[in-house]
């Protein structure tokens, strides 16, 4: 998944906004996704076949009204071009900032099989919207495809709290390379921080 911000940056950049606005909007984007977190619930498997997944339309019926509460609206489309698509979903706040993401997606079949197409960008709509909001939502589809254990994250306690949440601050073993990050990572803070 790619992130992009360069709007941001652009105005910045061009005096157009100062660091410090800018870091106002986060600040208040981030207050509100970290509250919506805590009230969105785990979303349960809703669909029978072959993979047992959260459908569609269970995760809107849920989020779609938190998502207002906290002013957050969210916009999905498919961009890129045929060599290239990707999903772009853009999370929009009241404040004013928002961030959009692509995902590359794999190239869809010709349009002869119009069924197959919907059913795949369907499936990149609902993957992004889950990653984004950090959805749990436990899903066969994902969880069957390998059968072998996650290795657990190694951590070792610090002796520091979250400036964000207040929780205990722990060292972490990421894909890329160690990290400080919150212990209330479960409950929705995403504080992170590199280790010096």
């Amino acid at each position: 998944m790619i992130k992009h911000n360069e709007f941001w940056l652009r105005l910045v950049l061009s005096d157009k906004m100062t660091m410090d606005t800018l870091l106002e909007l986060m600040k208040a984007f981030n207050k509100s996704f970290h509250a919506l977190q805590k009230e969105i619930p785990s979303i349960n498997k809703s669909t029978d076949g072959r993979f047992k997944y959260a459908n569609w339309e269970s995760i809107q019926e849920v989020t779609a009204p938190l998502l207002s509460k906290h002013g957050f609206t969210i916009e999905q489309y498919q961009s890129g071009d045929a060599d290239q698509p990707y999903m772009t979903t853009i999370i929009k706040h009241d404040c004013g900032y928002f961030e959009e993401h692509h995902c590359p997606m794999m190239k869809l079949e010709s349009y002869e099989n119009p069924q197959q197409n919907g059913a795949a960008i369907t499936y990149y709509k609902r993957y992004m919207y889950v990653l984004l909001l950090k959805l749990s939502t436990p899903d066969t589809d994902l969880d069957d495809i390998n059968d072998t254990p996650k290795k657990p994250m190694e951590t070792t306690p610090i002796n520091r709290s979250c400036p964000q949440c207040k929780k205990p601050l722990l060292k972490k073993e990421g894909q890329y390379g160690p990290f400080i990050g919150c212990s209330g990572y479960k409950e929705g803070c995403r504080y992170m921080e590199k280790v010096k």
